[in-house]
């Protein structure tokens, strides 16, 4: 998975590999006025309908945290073309989706003095394209399934049913979904306002959002298994505490090797194994992502809240948490341990 996160036309967000030149494409999405988020609702939905409307290619739907905008299929019978009534589901399934991972974001990210989002400000902008090539055309960046544009408070993806040679089938909007995830976990966090998390808790949380499925209504994480189906073929090159340790920086340019330097799938297997994997009675690494997340919105400190989360925390036993985690089902020996002889050395 690709997904971009634009932060004033510059890269800044969870891509997996590509995307390290830096600067984005100028992106359609920004409206005229100079602010949207200063809008109050009322005009934001005034807005985006009457472009909806006036275009004649989108449909536009609100819910109670997100404004919608579902560009029409094509109609001229080519692939990717779907009748009305299977676009009209796919809205009301994204109406469904987008507040249900809103909630699955927020039970793990809660704040005190409620929703971060008052409801009635103007909310966010969900924009989805009918296809890749209008997804590119839109300002999507190349490589990408999906990106986040804070200036314009909107993120967008594209339905990648549009792709399949089976347009009902149940997997083939997956891309669009593990996109969409991702992308509603970062604009959730950037209600809280800035600075942003490190690459190390920012991407690996937006890694773990991914996997998260849509249940009885509900988003819950997903099995490791997800992950494994994702991560890269080579085994990870740091080991857990030092990616924290050099992924703990703010800068640019650390997001920039982050991402560079395939570090996903262990962000992944890091937070992964601290939110999902049992811990002993009394175990240091009990609630420590929760700690982390307390004292940076305290401090935005990193190290002080890296010094708060991982205080008596045992490393060896995490770091084979984040192993195994990433390791293949098939690939496992029979105690269910990587053979450390075939993995890379670790710094």
């Amino acid at each position: 998975m690709k997904v971009h996160m634009d932060r004033r036309f510059v890269v800044r967000g969870l891509v997996v590999g590509a995307l390290a030149a830096g600067v984005a494409p100028a992106l359609q999405s920004v409206p005229s006025t100079p602010d949207v988020r200063r809008l109050t609702r009322d005009e934001r939905r005034r807005l985006l309908a009457a472009e909806c409307e006036s275009s004649g290619q989108w449909v536009f739907r609100e819910t109670a945290h997100y404004f919608l905008a579902v560009e029409l299929p094509r109609k001229d019978g080519s692939r990717g073309a779907q009748s009305k009534a299977a676009h009209e589901a796919l809205v009301a399934d994204l109406e469904r989706r987008v507040e249900s991972v809103r909630r699955a974001v927020r039970r793990v990210f809660p704040r005190d003095d409620g929703d971060p989002n008052p409801i009635e400000t103007a909310p966010c902008v969900v924009r989805v394209c009918r296809d890749r090539d209008a997804y590119f055309t839109y300002g999507g960046p190349m490589g990408s399934t999906g990106y986040w544009n804070p200036e314009g408070g909107e993120l967008v993806v594209y339905d990648s049913a549009s792709e399949s040679p089976s347009i009902g089938r149940r997997d083939s909007r997956r891309t669009t979904r593990v996109a969409l995830n991702s992308m509603l976990y970062f604009a959730y966090i950037a209600e809280f306002g800035e600075p942003l998390p490190p690459p190390w808790f920012h991407e690996g949380h937006a890694e773990y959002f991914a996997g998260f499925e849509f249940v009885a209504g509900e988003h819950a994480a997903a099995p490791e298994e997800f992950m494994r189906t994702r991560s890269a073929a080579k085994p990870p090159t740091l080991s857990a505490a030092r990616l924290v340790e050099r992924f703990s920086s703010r800068d640019r340019k650390v997001l920039v090797e982050y991402e560079r330097e395939g570090h996903a799938p262990l962000g992944w297997a890091l937070v992964w194994s601290l939110r999902q994997a049992p811990a002993p009675e009394g175990s240091a690494r009990a609630g420590a992502l929760d700690r982390w997340w307390r004292t940076w919105l305290d401090t935005r400190d990193e190290a002080a809240a890296n010094e708060a989360a991982f205080k008596g925390v045992d490393w060896s036993e995490l770091e084979e948490l984040c192993t195994r985690a990433l390791q293949p089902a098939d690939a496992k020996s029979g105690d269910g341990r990587r053979d450390a002889s075939k993995g890379a050395e670790r710094k």
